[in-house]
């Protein structure tokens, strides 16, 4: 197959991974459930042991839906082993829509939930554990659980990724976090009067 256009090509590739994530469902959520620890009963409900059985005790479960972080590593390694490993990368960031209270990670100070989704190279984001904003979280399913949100979306301005790009450095952020020590570096000669720019250049002189 040709295509007229870069864009065009990650359009149509996204639409077939994202027909291949919808047929394969089942097969990604039972991976989810492993991963997470978790039992995945008849009806689909998620549930981990909350107390073991001790001194006569029986074992109690609670149910969990906010699972992001497993289901976000599923599907990075369920498309990357397809489609290779740059296609796509998870993010983490906030959940910011008015659903975001009905999960159990809501924060109230941000009014939000930090999350993970996966996004594809056109912009594309899965989001595979959207059951936690479910204000009824009863036997949730696919049509649950599952969003895929093409970029022209309005759904896209939910999801607000962390910055991967430390803005002192250039380096890559980590967890939301620079963890070059020349940020530390950069920030006292900052304070000293010194742009960015000259702070740049004078812990580079240095380590020549």
């Amino acid at each position: 197959m040709s295509f007229k256009s870069d864009e065009q090509r990650k359009a149509v590739m996204a639409k077939l991974v994202a027909k291949e994530i919808d047929s394969d469902y089942n097969k990604i959520i039972k991976r989810t459930a492993k991963a997470k620890g978790c039992f995945l009963k008849p009806n689909g409900d998620f549930e981990r042991i909350k107390r073991q059985k001790t001194n006569g005790e029986t074992i109690t479960f609670e149910k969990v839906e906010a699972f992001c972080g497993a289901s976000t590593d599923v599907l990075e390694k369920f498309i990357h082993k397809k489609y290779g490993k740059n296609f796509g990368e998870a993010e983490v960031g906030l959940y910011v829509a008015d659903d975001a209270k009905n999960s159990e990670s809501f924060n109230p100070f941000q009014k939000a939930v930090k999350h993970e989704w996966f996004r594809l190279p056109d912009g594309t984001i899965i989001d595979g554990s959207a059951g936690q904003f479910k204000e009824d979280q009863k036997a949730l399913g696919k049509d649950d659980r599952l969003r895929i949100i093409p970029p022209d979306d309005p759904r896209q301005k939910w999801y607000n990724p962390d910055k991967k790009i430390c803005e002192l450095c250039g380096g890559r952020l980590i967890g939301g976090k620079c963890p070059s020590p020349d940020v530390d570096k950069i920030m006292k000669l900052i304070n000293t009067g010194l742009t960015v720019e000259e702070a740049k250049e004078k812990i580079a002189k240095e380590c020549l």
